[in-house]
């Protein structure tokens, strides 16, 4: 070891550029603080977040078929599909239970359901205090996730004033569409539904929080 490296290791040079570093993003000029949860964080294209029911915008009724797919191709086995025959011997869905505490996001539910039933939004904030709270049956999923809208801060008013903002509405791509970007070999188009479905019970315009 020689004298130069000795000197370093005495003096903690390399510490001390590691924290000159460090507190270099630490000036005022070089920090940014977003104001949630009153301003959200745009969230990536693909991003799976929570599961979503997805019924037909014009008559309102399930998409879903019953066929159990999205159950089978589950690597958690957390979601239940109950049916029913009906008269003219068809499936008829009668309850959907998805166990939230247990999903890795993995995305393979939606890419298994023929008929886009089934899809993962772009809805991050589905934490709860219970565990409870996490298993959703067909009434949650149709409903989605509800977050709590609250006014953006006027900064230009007085401190405690607020101001109501327009959220920009969250845009729904069809899985059809996804997989007709897919290599060679991938799924097969088998959508009986094609375009945008609206989320149901999003909220456009923001409201105060009570």
């Amino acid at each position: 070891m020689g004298i130069k490296e000795l000197l370093r290791r005495i003096f903690l040079i390399d510490l001390i550029k590691g924290l000159r570093l460090t507190f270099s993003y630490q000036r005022p000029s070089a920090t940014y603080t977003e104001q949630y949860p009153r301003e959200r964080p745009p969230v990536a294209e693909r991003y799976r977040g929570a599961p979503r029911l997805n019924n037909h915008p014009e008559t309102n009724e399930t998409l879903c078929i019953a066929c159990n797919l999205c159950s089978l191709a589950c690597p958690e086995n957390l979601i239940v599909v109950g049916w029913e025959r009906t008269a003219d011997r068809k499936k008829l869905l009668t309850t959907f239970t998805y166990d939230l505490s247990r999903c890795m996001f993995c995305g393979l539910c939606e890419d298994a359901c023929p008929v886009d039933a089934l899809e993962l939004t772009q809805d991050f904030e589905i934490a709860h205090y219970n565990r409870e709270g996490m298993i959703w049956d067909r009434k949650m999923l149709e409903e989605g996730p509800q977050p709590t809208r609250y006014r953006a801060l006027n900064r230009r008013a007085t401190p405690g004033s607020f101001r109501p903002r327009q959220l920009a509405p969250t845009t729904v791509i069809p899985r059809s569409r996804r997989r007709s970007q897919t290599s060679e070999g991938g799924i097969s188009e088998v959508s009986s539904f094609q375009g945008e479905i609206p989320r149901s019970g999003r909220i456009d315009t923001a409201v105060e929080a009570h």
